[in-house]
């Protein structure tokens, strides 16, 4: 799922719900490509409002596969995927 928010007065509220239901074939995919398409229909869900603005625009998440890659951008170079991993993200365990 989405939420919107939107300034106003310097303040952030919230604008707008998504939520999308995977497809049959989407269910096999891996966890890194289900968050990616999750993100990229929130964004397309709320495309409207981001067009329309006249403010830059914030995508946050809390995928870990999602976010990495953008660490490597600045460098020219992408991580492999066998190598999740990077120097100060560290994840707490799951239960």
């Amino acid at each position: 799922g989405a939420k919107l928010y939107v300034s106003r007065a310097g303040r952030l509220h919230l604008a707008g719900f998504y939520s999308g239901k995977l497809h049959k074939h989407q269910i096999t995919w891996l966890p890194r490509e289900g968050e990616a398409l999750s993100i990229a229909a929130a964004v397309n869900y709320f495309s409207s409002f981001i067009t329309q603005s006249s403010h830059p625009t914030i995508a946050l998440t809390d995928s870990k596969p999602c976010v990495q890659p953008s660490y490597f951008l600045p460098n020219g170079c992408q991580p492999l995927p066998s190598q999740p991993t990077t120097p100060g993200w560290e994840s707490e365990p799951t239960v």
